[in-house]
């Protein structure tokens, strides 16, 4: 999360916009009928990564975009995640088995991690 936290830091107002264009793909995947099931919702967040590179910053800010906004699109500081922690779930599994960079894994551990996914 260093390049999209770097950017808030210098006050970069781009990556508003890019995080932005995250949610517009994110919920243009999750409204597939193919996104309730794991496998492929995998085969569908594989066929976007070029599409959060271009639309979201470049390779690496892109990446990073789109591993954050995937799974923290769920998430709220006032509420936690409700009951939207099975989606989240799914979005970090499906990122996991597919074909995405081993960045945008990375990144989705490192968010899992913080979250406490695995406890």
């Amino acid at each position: 999360m260093d390049y999209t936290l770097e950017m808030v830091m210098k006050g970069d107002a781009k990556i508003l916009k890019y995080y932005e264009n995250a949610e517009k793909l994110w919920q243009e995947i999750m409204s597939s009928p193919k996104a309730n099931d794991l496998t492929s919702l995998a085969k569908l967040i594989s066929n976007q990564q070029f599409c959060f590179e271009g639309q979201c910053g470049g390779k690496d800010i892109g990446q990073e975009v789109m591993a954050v906004s995937g799974i923290l699109r769920y998430y709220s500081t006032a509420s936690g995640w409700e009951d939207n922690f099975p989606k989240a779930k799914l979005v970090y599994e499906a990122i996991k088995k597919s074909n995405c960079s081993l960045e945008i894994k990375s990144d989705a551990d490192s968010v899992a991690e913080h979250h406490h996914f695995n406890e």
